[in-house]
């Protein structure tokens, strides 16, 4: 009889700090014979993080050497897949060095991902006629790996999930994610993780409206914090690697101007701009603003953070987004949200149900009249807050409900 197989092509975990959220779900996979996770896109390979699945077998991708990437690279031009795209190019008059340069970088990388992943699979006893399912994490070169693979094994399906900057072209340079065609109407099954990311791509890519549904993340219940009986100090928290997309500093921006109540701000993430926040913060935030930038921390570690902390709101003023699993995670502990309203955002944060959207390009005194609403808000309404946002994560964004429903579906393909 065949084994049923599973194969996850994605970036890092679990090696690294990120995809932390794979965390999540790694541990409810219970519908395949073996599970294989191809992490195509690692930095540091001595920093590992425990897999919590006794059928998950890790296959992490090497990085070629300059020469061997440049070659590949240069390959990469005489492919009819990358001929026919840049034609495609032309036509739509985007084509230019950065689109190009995108285009052989996505191509590259997805044939060497490719052909390493086959390898390894005809190596360690998968057979061509098995049942593999190929999920790509990313709807970028994983899920050009992932259709590539799906060609050579007879017997295969492959799915994608798609998230943001996967997504929606218009977050990237030149608004041009390669070969987008090709990959929707080639995979068995296009996963967004959001209502707002389906409309997007049903309105771009009409033809492909078939296979496109809507599969949510999720984070592990870790119980809901009681909240304090003072907000005195207000204590905010926010989560996020800190970069330009995300504008931390925004939020000093406001805070800096806040001289009335006493507040002590909490970051948890790291990022190119850390050091940049930091002293920023520094020179602009009076002795009324306690902050901590923390940096990194493990997802372990982050949950016991707000399982013994007393958060009063939760803040995310990205310009760009999917749904966070960083709001997924406060709302969960039941924690209030202020968030712009980008992206699917306002499919977690419901405005005066469980916290309080703002523009995306919202103003300092904005974000202040915010904090201030949930710092002076009398103490009934308040706990209504609170209430609904833990009812909004067990009704949607439950881990063990949307990834054991997710599972269950590709098992089936």
């Amino acid at each position: 009889m065949n084994e049923k197989i599973l194969v996850i092509v994605n970036a890092s975990y679990p090696f690294d700090n990120g995809e932390s959220f794979m965390e999540n779900e790694i541990p409810f996979i219970k519908q395949f014979d073996k599970v294989i996770i191809c992490p195509c896109s690692v930095v540091d390979f001595n920093q590992k993080r425990k897999i919590n699945n006794s059928l998950v077998t890790v296959y992490p991708l090497s990085n070629p050497g300059r020469l061997i990437k440049l070659f590949k690279y240069i390959k990469s031009i005489f492919y009819k897949i990358t001929i026919d795209e840049i034609l495609l190019l032309k036509k739509n008059k985007k084509l230019n060095m950065y689109t190009l340069k995108e285009l052989l970088s996505f191509v590259s990388v997805g044939q060497t991902s490719y052909k390493k992943i086959k390898k390894y699979l005809l190596k360690n006893g998968i057979n061509k006629t098995d049942n593999i399912i190929f999920y790509s994490y990313w709807m970028s070169f994983h899920a050009y790996t992932g259709l590539l693979l799906k060609n050579s094994f007879l017997n295969s399906k492959a799915v994608t999930r798609c998230h943001g900057f996967d997504l929606y072209e218009y977050r990237n340079k030149n608004s041009y994610i390669p070969l987008r065609k090709l990959i929707l109407n080639n995979q068995n099954i296009v996963f967004s993780i959001s209502s707002d990311g389906k409309n997007y791509l049903e309105t771009e890519y009409p033809n492909i409206q078939k296979n496109i549904e809507i599969s949510r993340l999720g984070t592990l219940d870790r119980g809901i914090r009681k909240a304090a009986e003072m907000r005195n100090p207000f204590k905010i928290v926010s989560c996020s690697n800190v970069v330009s997309v995300k504008r931390v500093d925004k939020i000093v921006d406001a805070l800096s101007k806040i001289k009335n109540i006493k507040i002590e701000w909490t970051h948890f993430g790291n990022g190119i701009l850390f050091e940049n926040v930091k002293k920023y913060a520094e020179k602009c935030l009076d002795e009324n603003i306690k902050f901590n930038l923390n940096g990194a921390l493990s997802n372990q570690e982050l949950q016991q953070q707000y399982a013994k902390t007393d958060f009063d709101v939760f803040i995310n003023v990205s310009e760009s987004e999917g749904i966070p699993v960083s709001i997924m995670e406060a709302i969960s502990f039941g924690i209030p949200v202020i968030a712009t309203d980008v992206g699917g955002v306002n499919e977690i944060v419901y405005n005066d149900q469980n916290g309080i959207l703002l523009d995306k390009d919202f103003s300092d005194n904005q974000l202040i009249e915010a904090i201030n609403k949930f710092a002076f808000m009398p103490n009934d309404e308040y706990l209504k807050y609170r209430d609904n946002a833990r009812n909004i994560w067990e009704k949607n964004y439950d881990a063990e409900k949307n990834y054991t429903e997710f599972l269950n579906e590709i098992s089936r393909l």
